[in-house]
């Protein structure tokens, strides 16, 4: 959905086409190409092209950066793109882009063929830490709220869901005492994780807290940072590790 977005959005107004193909026969150059890192495993190609304005290589270099965006002011957030690169490296995949300014961008995405058997329920770990506190969880995207309260639930935590920052903010004044720990998503619109977290450490400077993020340099730079935030997790959660790194920071 954002590779389609994205691509009207490069016709400037003008007509234009998007293209839209899924193999899983590749070339033997790609399945060679060190950047998509096949290494002899299946995997399937969803290509999206369009014929639209294009990006020079200054463009290219930052178009999965969180809030980066060509478009006016009140036009994007840019965050269409960062989703797409947390989605794909999420699923283990690779995304390719190509692009010429005035000729048009082609996204070619890499993700490997599941060859396992699905389940709908969680099963956890025995070995997986589990707990009873109670986790206020923020993230303005309601899915990863619903997919990760019922993680966290299955640990035995209590968890308050909320999408936006600035509603976490005023929860947490009025029922902090009730909280043990905040889990934040990094990149939101209208506040990030890390400024959430300076709200909530000035209600109460000694509040553990654990930020989430699905884009890899973003993490690094997260790291960089003061030692307030306890602990970054790279989405998506895998309950093994979110398990661990709720435990370490409750009991510290």
């Amino acid at each position: 959905m954002n590779l389609g977005t994205n691509a009207i959005h490069s016709f400037n107004g003008n007509p234009g086409s998007i293209e839209i193909q899924l193999t899983g026969e590749l070339s033997e150059e790609e399945k060679s190409d060190s950047r998509i890192g096949l290494a002899g495993r299946n995997a399937i190609r969803l290509s999206v092209k369009d014929n639209g304005c294009g990006m020079d290589a200054s463009i290219m270099e930052r178009i999965f950066d969180p809030f980066y965006t060509t478009k006016e002011l009140g036009e994007g957030t840019g965050l269409g793109l960062s989703v797409v690169h947390g989605i794909v490296e999420g699923h283990d995949g690779r995304i390719i882009v190509e692009s010429q300014p005035g000729q048009g961008s082609l996204f070619n995405i890499y993700l490997p063929v599941f060859s396992g058997q699905s389940t709908k329920d969680i099963i956890v770990d025995k070995n997986t830490p589990r707990g009873t506190e109670h986790i206020l969880m923020v993230d303005d995207e309601q899915i990863i709220l619903d997919s990760g309260k019922k993680l966290l639930e299955s640990l035995g935590y209590k968890v308050t869901t909320v999408n936006n920052p600035e509603e976490a903010i005023e929860l947490f004044k009025k029922h902090h005492k009730e909280f043990d720990l905040l889990l934040s998503d990094q990149a939101m619109p209208k506040m990030s994780g890390s400024q959430l977290v300076e709200n909530i450490l000035a209600i109460d400077p000694e509040f553990p807290v654990i930020i989430m993020t699905g884009y890899s340099r973003q993490l690094e730079e997260l790291k960089k940072q003061g030692s307030k935030i306890k602990m970054f997790i790279k989405k998506p959660m895998e309950l093994a590790t979110i398990g661990e790194s709720i435990r370490k920071v409750l009991d510290q």
